[in-house]
């Protein structure tokens, strides 16, 4: 799900000298966490690059997570229910599939696209399974689920075994899904101050 206006920014070669990618915290040496705003993910599927992949998961894990909230889908059934003018569950997942199934004409969109979708969906199968959920909103999700088969093959051909991989996984052991669990971010520089200057780096 990418913005029009999105762009992807790759550090220069400066910044990946200055701050190496690392696999865990214990690899970094001291100095370098002290002197260097450092940005860790759990896990870098490029391993000795700067990963955009997992910077952009990071991220779109913690939007969705927020998006498709199980307490915040009731609301909106049920509001709807209330009020047929008001937003429905329905809008809400028609309005994400129409992002995710848009053309991407470029190939860097088109590959954070698919790799959100994927989070994407294995949030909206943690949901179904919710305790929290509403019986009417995890019907509504379960049929929504339905139809990716056939979205996946039509709009996302790249990753389309990965897609009825992960639906056919669902159908069959679909309690173990699990909400996702976005990184926790590292806190930033004091408002104000100029700490994170490179000028300050010597």
């Amino acid at each position: 799900m990418i913005p029009n206006s999105a762009s992807t920014p790759f550090p220069s070669l400066n910044l990946i000298v200055l701050v190496p990618p690392v696999e865990s915290p214990s690899a970094l040496p001291l100095w370098k966490i002290s002197k260097f705003p450092v940005v860790l993910f759990t896990l870098a599927v490029t391993l000795v690059t700067f990963d955009p992949i997992t910077a952009a998961g990071s991220v779109a894990a913690m939007t969705l997570d927020l998006l498709l909230e199980p307490t915040r889908l009731n609301r909106i059934f049920w509001q709807h229910a209330a009020q047929a003018e008001q937003m429905s569950l329905d809008d809400v997942l028609t309005e994400m599939t129409q992002r995710f199934n848009r053309e991407e004409p470029s190939p860097v969109k088109r590959a954070l696209n698919d790799y959100v979708l994927e989070l994407y969906l294995k949030q909206l199968m943690a949901v179904s399974v919710d305790k929290r959920s509403l019986p009417q909103v995890k019907s509504k999700i379960k049929d929504h689920l339905t139809q990716w088969e056939k979205w996946a093959k039509k709009h996302h051909p790249e990753t389309v075994s990965q897609i009825h991989d992960l639906l056919d996984q669902y159908w069959e052991e679909s309690n173990d899904f699990k909400a996702l669990m976005p990184p926790k971010l590292p806190d930033g520089s004091p408002i104000g101050t100029d700490v994170c200057s490179f000028s300050n780096f010597h």
